[in-house]
């Protein structure tokens, strides 16, 4: 300042609660310049949110394997083609008319994954006031499912996360199972069961809702009074819950309904506590009431 003293600012280079306050655009055939300084890559589309690129998609000719966009989506990664532009990127597809599969920046091709929209009804509306004139297309119902401005944003805020190093994007699975929950939460409190088959990511769908409850301005802790004492849970190493500390509890079961493991809020401090364990079959959305 002009008077010697010092003062921080925060700026949102994007307004992620109302989506409506941001400028999107999508440019094809972008040009970035390669990292030898003379050549150029222009992947098929980028799209930007406030200037900034934020995902990338290649298309193909339906008579071409998806797994060629998926290939060209990779080398342009690499260090010797454009990371640069990866730098900012979230989001990334391999799209023909017929299939698309989708991923985020580092994704091996092999963990690329397919879209199943569950809001039908309204992704519907969606295609109905934009595909005009022709046959509404697999690719045309993908990207309306995965770039329609909310929930684009949303996919960034809350679904993308890192995972020893690993940047990851939840599969469709995780990405309804979390809405329906937050349903549950908010509208229902008596719980609720998501099934998930060993080595589908009930680990990383925990990190996700508990992102959505932590920011969710309509959740608030359920329990009223703290509880009147230390709280000792299984599989805590030995540690207890400090008396006078209000607790959520998500509980977690076995095929044989044994306790294995669970998410604990406390003032919303995050624990995380799962054993891995491998006959672990069901994820029980538990009562919102301390244990």
């Amino acid at each position: 300042m002009v008077d010697g003293t010092k003062r921080s600012f925060d700026i949102k280079y994007i307004d992620f609660e109302h989506p409506e306050n941001n400028d999107f655009y999508v440019t094809e055939e972008f040009s970035v310049l390669r990292m030898n300084g003379k050549d150029y890559a222009r992947p098929d589309i980028v799209l930007f949110v406030n200037g900034i690129p934020l995902a990338v998609i290649e298309c193909k000719d339906a008579s071409v394997p998806i797994i060629q966009a998926i290939s060209q989506n990779i080398r342009n990664q690499k260090p010797d083609y454009i990371p640069q532009l990866f730098k900012f990127i979230q989001i990334v597809m391999a799209a023909n008319k017929n299939e698309t599969k989708y991923a985020t920046c580092g994704t091996p091709d092999k963990f690329w994954s397919t879209w199943n929209e569950q809001y039908v009804e309204k992704q519907n509306e969606l295609l109905n006031k934009t595909v005009i004139g022709r046959q509404v297309t697999k690719q045309d119902r993908d990207i309306i499912s995965l770039f329609e401005k909310e929930r684009f944003l949303e996919l960034i805020k809350y679904f993308i996360i890192f995972e020893a190093g690993k940047k990851k994007i939840c599969r469709y699975q995780q990405y309804f199972a979390v809405k329906a929950m937050l349903e549950k939460i908010k509208h229902d409190k008596k719980g609720g069961v998501v099934w998930h088959t060993q080595g589908s990511g009930k680990s990383i769908t925990m990190v996700y809702i508990t992102k959505k409850l932590m920011e969710d301005k309509e959740i608030q802790n359920p329990i009223n009074k703290p509880t009147s004492q230390s709280i000792f849970l299984p599989y805590t190493n030995g540690k207890k819950i400090p008396k006078g500390k209000s607790i959520i509890t998500f509980n977690i079961f076995s095929k044989n309904n044994s306790y294995f493991g669970y998410v604990v809020f406390i003032e919303f401090n995050i624990s995380f506590h799962d054993q891995n364990t491998s006959n672990l079959h069901i994820l029980l959305l538990g009562n919102l009431e301390k244990q």
